[in-house]
């Protein structure tokens, strides 16, 4: 076997072992990426709900007429997260 092709043979070797690190590495990144943002997106449906149930709130008192002052603003809407 020629040197030269022994080689071309260890190279191509070592540039598959280095595109599969690469491509392990971006695939750990991705999984940690998506983890970060499903948590972004429970804590936007949790400030959602508690929007959506103040605003209830707010209704509620209206359409019973109640005076001045309005119901307490939520304390919980920037509380951050709860696990």
């Amino acid at each position: 076997m020629p040197d030269w092709l022994l080689a071309i043979i260890i190279a191509a070797i070592a540039a598959s072992g280095g595109w599969l690190t690469w491509l392990t590495n971006r695939r750990s990144s991705d999984k940690a990426d998506i983890r970060d943002l499903r948590d972004r997106m429970d804590e936007l449906e949790r400030r959602d709900l508690i929007w959506r149930n103040y605003a209830q709130r707010l209704r509620d008192h209206i359409y019973a007429g109640s005076p001045p002052p309005p119901p307490e603003w939520p304390t919980d809407l920037y509380a951050g997260k709860k696990r």
